[in-house]
């Protein structure tokens, strides 16, 4: 059987490797064939070769693990500018058109495979960890996901945010975590949904030597960037110049991605606009699943903490972020100087 394994949580995705390998009849990665999908020297053609392999000291099954297979991700959807050929764009058109000869050959090496894989008891598990390298769609939904006869598709991660805390309160439980009600609130808000977050935070916390309260989460647990980016958008929504550039001198510091934090900031507009009409129909937590959001309580600090921002408002950032974004994407400004200068614009 072949399994095309991907999600961006590091540590399911391990979990279920298990899982798979014990399916197998397989104790660890250790009994596997290990192949670099990033080394541009190991193509389709040499997974075959591996899992056409028998092994002359066992009759076990051969299994091939391709780890983050180039070929399979959104990196691999480039194209050259015409105007520059060492700038790299993401491209937008077919895939088909964007892909070089080889990896064309590649796609449909790797397409014929699946249809008619080897009856040798080899499998293939494809991995694809989404945290490291984002999925092209293109990619690997026209030639893993359309034959799901012969590929199980597993999609790893939490369905929501009340199944990632669920988790977290079962860990807390086994370690023995002295924390209070209002401890966990605090825990809660401030932790992404990453296992591999919560367990570095979990280390701090187990070394603190008295009851864990909101006030000792806050200067434990670091706040991840969507509560950062978060921060800065309400300094923008209310106004608050000398609050927005304190946010980004300390983003700046921390070597924040600048088109991360504009994606970030961009969204927390457009959850606004989205909230404030659909605040009259369905409750902050109602509002907060269908947004994605992480709680109730984010929904309604975003819609109550600024002073007369409207929908109107929020449309007028967008279109002033959207505008600066462009600039920077294009080379005629620097992404730190954008950045100020649409704070600046956007706090008047």
């Amino acid at each position: 059987m072949n399994y095309f394994l991907h999600g961006n949580d590091s540590i399911l995705l391990k979990e279920k490797m298990t899982e798979i390998l014990k399916d197998l009849s397989l104790d660890s990665m250790d009994d596997v064939t290990v192949l670099d999908g990033q080394n541009k020297e190991i193509g389709v053609q040499s997974v075959l070769d591996s899992l056409s392999m028998v092994s002359l000291f066992s009759m076990d099954s051969n299994v091939v693990v391709w780890k983050n297979p180039l070929l399979l991700t959104k990196k691999s959807r480039k194209k050259k500018n015409p105007q520059n050929d060492d700038e790299v764009t993401e491209a937008e058109t077919n895939p088909d058109e964007i892909l070089s000869e080889k990896d064309k050959a590649e796609m449909e090496l790797l397409k014929k495979y699946l249809e008619h894989p080897y009856t040798n008891g080899s499998s293939l598990i494809i991995y694809l960890d989404e945290s490291v390298y984002s999925v092209g769609n293109d990619g690997y939904s026209k030639y893993i996901k359309d034959n799901k006869t012969v590929v199980r598709d597993l999609k790893v991660g939490f369905a929501n945010r009340a199944e990632f805390e669920d988790r977290v309160r079962r860990e807390i439980r086994q370690r023995n975590l002295n924390i209070d009600n209002s401890g966990l609130r605090e825990l809660f808000f401030r932790l992404p949904m990453d296992l591999s977050a919560w367990r570095s935070e979990a280390e701090k916390l187990a070394l603190y030597p008295e009851r864990i309260t909101a006030d000792a989460v806050r200067h434990l647990v670091t706040r991840p960037l969507e509560d950062k980016a978060y921060e800065l958008t309400n300094a923008v929504m209310s106004k608050n110049l000398k609050k927005a550039l304190d946010v980004l001198n300390d983003l700046l510091y921390q070597k924040t991605d600048l088109n991360l934090l504009m994606g970030m900031i961009g969204n927390n507009f457009r959850n606004f606009y989205t909230a404030y009409y659909l605040q009259k129909e369905m409750s902050n937590d109602e509002i907060a699943k269908a947004l994605g959001m992480r709680s109730g309580g984010q929904v309604y600090h975003l819609l109550n903490d600024p002073v007369r921002f409207s929908p109107k408002s929020a449309l007028d950032m967008l279109d002033k972020l959207a505008d600066m974004d462009d600039r920077i994407k294009h080379y005629t400004i620097d992404p730190k100087l954008g950045m100020e200068l649409f704070l600046i614009e956007a706090c008047k």
